[in-house]
């Protein structure tokens, strides 16, 4: 026994059958798992807060993030548990906070087009808080992470600036 699970494969433990959906985006390697008996999955870090999608690690992905979100919907599930603070919703309410969860994605995108247009460097840019509270960017951590997911989305858009040093942003 390996000590791992594989992704889509039904799996028993006693009389709960349980599948470890492949739901990457958050990270590469993210699964819920499915209680497809039971109509409940845990979708762990698709977790409906108002701080929005998490996607900023090194193998974390904006439009898988996005697929996965979307192909939840399809389960055939009547309560979604989130894995933060939100706790546990039926189908209709895990619909309607998914639309708003994704749509920060794309105001994210919006407010770094607009700074973009404005003419503001990749730094500054990452110094008035997309992600975290601008006054939370003093924690290194923190900041490498909002420096991470704004590489995201300006990859996202198809847009290059230079950093600090005059080197091209790279999303990855």
């Amino acid at each position: 026994m390996s000590g791992t699970y594989e992704y889509e494969t039904d799996y028993s433990f006693g009389d709960v059958k349980v599948i470890f959906l492949h739901t990457p985006g958050h990270t590469s390697g993210l699964s819920c798992p499915y209680f497809p008996d039971e109509g409940v999955v845990f979708v762990g870090d698709y977790d409906m807060t108002s701080f929005g999608p998490w996607y900023n690690g090194t193998d974390g992905d904006i439009e898988d993030f996005i697929a996965s979100g979307k192909r939840l919907l399809t389960l055939d599930a009547d309560i979604y548990i989130t894995g933060h603070q939100k706790g546990i919703f039926s189908k209709l309410q895990f619909g309607e906070a998914m639309k708003k969860f994704l749509d920060i994605i794309d105001r994210r995108d919006e407010t770094i087009e607009q700074c973009v247009r404005q003419g503001l460097t990749f730094e500054e840019i990452t110094n008035i808080g997309i992600f975290y509270p601008r006054k939370s960017l003093e924690n290194p951590i923190l900041t490498t992470w909002e420096r991470s997911g704004i590489r995201k989305h300006l990859h996202r858009l198809g847009i290059s600036l230079p950093d600090s040093t005059g080197e091209l942003v790279k999303a990855k």
